[in-house]
């Protein structure tokens, strides 16, 4: 649970996601088997003395509460299972890396203080993606597969993580895909209604826009109105994404807010290719956490 109290990340502590994530993890997996899947969090939880995880109705996805030196962990149980099981990894990272950085401190109400800094969040993010799923499991499973929307579906079931959260993790391991969340609205400041990059996850050196507006009558039009996932390849203008490129695209579950939103997965291979006009119709849109 992060305060609204603001406190500055101390100038003497140097973290690192990666690296943090990675030396916790190495501790953490001597106590616990993390080839089989789903990754027990209750287990890592135990370990990192939180003594218990409750669920119940919450205005927040989580917070962290301590009692008699140790720590509660409570989850929205309003949300998906998957988003809470991020949640839960999320607040164990904030535990971990205030501990380390001595920046847990208690408010009266003993609620656990951490900095809003956006690079603790990096960091606490990083923590629950690597505790969940681990890169040698995703280079296992991932690595030798023919990715498509569909069969990330599948991996995300196994991980028992959301398909948001899975397609940031495998852009993070591998350079071959890019993702793009739309979301039919508005951009600050503008009256035009549209789908518009809600958020991308790229391969480094890739970078694109934020608040972008999709072509008209294009596929993640399409995909949205007839809720399918559908195959084209189009020719992309999104920021340092440019040119044809074989894109999937399929519609997501309604989340807390109720505007569609379509996931778009792009494959940055360097092959020729030719846009094409019609779209292919790669199967009905099952039902998947998306964030």
């Amino acid at each position: 649970m992060i305060s609204r109290h603001r406190k500055s990340w101390p100038a003497a502590v140097e973290i690192h996601p990666a690296s943090e994530a990675a030396s916790i993890l190495q501790a953490l997996h001597r106590g616990c088997n993390t080839s089989v899947l789903p990754v027990s969090l209750e287990q890592i939880a135990q370990l990192v003395g939180v003594v218990r995880v409750i669920r119940k109705p919450l205005r927040r996805s989580g917070r962290l509460l301590p009692v008699n030196g140790r720590y509660v962990i409570e989850l929205d149980d309003s949300e998906h299972p998957f988003r809470q099981r991020f949640t839960l990894a999320h607040e164990i990272g904030h535990l971990l890396v205030a501990r380390k950085a001595a920046e847990v401190s208690f408010s009266q109400n003993g609620l656990v203080h951490c900095s809003l800094d956006p690079h603790l969040e990096s960091i606490c993010d990083s923590i629950a993606a690597n505790l969940l799923m681990p890169r040698q499991e995703i280079e296992r499973r991932l690595g030798d597969a023919s990715l498509s929307l569909n069969s990330l579906s599948l991996f995300a079931k196994e991980f028992q993580v959301t398909l948001s959260a899975l397609a940031i993790r495998v852009t993070e391991i591998f350079d071959e895909y890019a993702f793009v969340l739309w979301k039919y609205g508005r951009r600050p400041g503008s009256a035009r209604i549209a789908f518009r990059v809600h958020w991308s996850a790229t391969p480094r050196g890739i970078f694109i826009p934020k608040h972008d507006a999709c072509q008209p009558e294009c596929v993640v039009e399409a995909t949205c109105k007839h809720r399918r996932i559908y195959g084209v390849i189009a020719e992309l203008d999104l920021g340092s994404l440019r040119g044809p490129h074989r894109v999937q695209a399929r519609p997501l579950s309604p989340g807390r807010s109720p505007e569609p939103r379509v996931l778009m997965m792009v494959h940055l291979d360097r092959q020729e290719q030719r846009v094409t006009s019609g779209f292919s119709d790669l199967g009905e849109s099952e039902p998947c956490p998306s964030e």
